[in-house]
């Protein structure tokens, strides 16, 4: 149930009320009239501590979150604190204002009621008091109104466990819930339907935006409900299911939001980039210089992943829509990668067809002309040819070819013998080895 500002308003002035007083007598004479209160009601032989007022008797309880200590990813369990208040009315403990000075209301700390009044036992499923009925605590503050009502307040500490929701990590989200209930079935004690659940700022009208947070998490929303169990099933209200069968227990529910402020640099900013670099890289023709592109991409991709995986719970059962994009883009660089190795492949093995076809064009050039011509290092025009085929096929592609060209238009320009022949093979070889060099 949504909690509004003025269920928290009310519980306010109520303790404003017991702190400050209605009367505007003597301090003295108002403690003497509370004093003179708790001997007529609690000093009664008809009260007996032992035994309920009313049954079933009604509790309301109200909880509020004071403080975030911790969330442990690993262990996946919240630790907070705060104040918890549970009232209920207790017919025997009226009493009439007029009689007692007008004093309506008081408050005393348990251990400071020489006869304890009857306070229901109540049990948590995730305390971390280290006694397991906090209520019996001497600290426990107890409030009592002249209509009957007694409020009883006290501060607790809980450990609860979380479950994780990690499909929009890393904005993902943790519901942890704890129960309060009693030993006795819904017949004799059971929980009011309304069930106020909030959190300090909402007590202190604290602005929204300033954020209850422990580490990377912050509180976004806290619920409480009724739950009636039949055994260990929840059931919903029903003539059928006879109360002494039914047991009232209280579920509070926390929802927190892990809060990544470093976001942007260290997931959204990586990925982008290594998306955009993937994206090259199918754009860029099959060379050794795309390869390298390809496994820097791939690099990149298993450090972010790394990254993303200690952040993450370490037992998280929904896979985060972020990882499954990361995969998709490492699919892909893979592919890339696989695509420029077999075109590369694939390419120079059409390299080497074409240089061993240059050289039988060498070959049957040099036999047509009958003409031998020496080059810089080699005295075989033969030797030089294969040289420097051999050269461009293993790799320098741009500067042999390049060397080779214009040492052969050299040498036919000298030779008048066969510079036409020598003209037309240059202009043959060239055509050749166009896509290539």
């Amino acid at each position: 149930m949504k909690i509004r500002m003025t269920d928290f308003t009310n519980v306010f002035l109520f303790f404003s009320q017991m702190v400050f007083g209605q009367n505007s007598g003597d301090f003295n004479q108002q403690k003497i009239m509370e004093s003179q209160i708790i001997n007529s009601t609690f000093g009664s032989s008809t009260y007996d501590r032992q035994i309920l007022g009313d049954s079933p008797t009604t509790l309301s309880a109200f909880l509020l979150v004071t403080h975030l200590e911790k969330m442990d990813d690993d262990s996946q369990t919240l630790t907070f604190h705060g104040s918890l208040q549970v009232n209920w009315k207790d017919e025997r403990l009226k009493w009439n204002s007029s009689a007692f000075g007008g004093v309506t209301s008081y408050g005393r700390s348990r251990q400071e009621i020489k006869k304890e009044p009857w306070i229901p036992q109540l049990y948590f499923t995730e305390i971390m008091n280290s006694r397991p009925r906090p209520t019996y605590n001497d600290l426990v503050m107890l409030s009592f109104l002249n209509n009957g009502m007694v409020f009883m307040t006290f501060d607790v500490s809980f450990r609860t466990t979380c479950r994780f929701d990690t499909t929009e990590f890393p904005f993902d989200y943790a519901y942890c819930t704890f129960h309060m209930f009693t030993a006795f079935p819904a017949s004799i004690i059971q929980f009011h339907d309304r069930v106020f659940f909030g959190d300090v700022r909402d007590f202190r009208n604290i602005r929204k935006q300033e954020l209850l947070e422990t580490g990377r998490f912050q509180l976004l929303n806290t619920t409480g409900h009724h739950v009636l169990f039949l055994g260990q099933k929840p059931v919903e209200k029903n003539p059928k299911y006879a109360k002494k069968h039914l047991r009232s227990v209280v579920e509070f529910n926390i929802l927190l939001q892990r809060n990544f402020p470093i976001y942007a640099p260290t997931i959204v900013i990586p990925l982008l980039v290594v998306a955009f670099l993937s994206m090259m890289l199918s754009w860029l023709p099959a060379s050794g210089l795309s390869l390298r592109l390809s496994l820097l991409s791939i690099l990149a991709q298993l450090m972010l992943g790394t990254i993303l995986v200690e952040a993450m719970p370490v037992d998280f059962k929904s896979t985060p829509r972020i990882a499954t994009q990361c995969a998709w883009i490492l699919f892909l660089s893979m592919v890339c990668v696989a695509r420029n190795g077999c075109e590369m492949w694939l390419e120079k093995d059409s390299t080497l067809h074409r240089c061993v076809n240059g050289l039988e064009l060498v070959d049957n050039v040099e036999r047509e002309c009958n003409f031998t011509v020496t080059c810089q290092f080699y005295p075989n025009l033969n030797e030089c040819m294969v040289k420097r085929l051999g050269d461009a096929c293993g790799g320098m592609k741009g500067r042999a070819a390049y060397a080779f060209e214009m040492e052969l238009y050299i040498h036919a320009k000298e030779s008048s013998e066969c510079k036409t022949e020598f003209l037309s093979f240059l202009t043959k070889i060239q055509n050749e080895y166009k896509g290539v060099w």
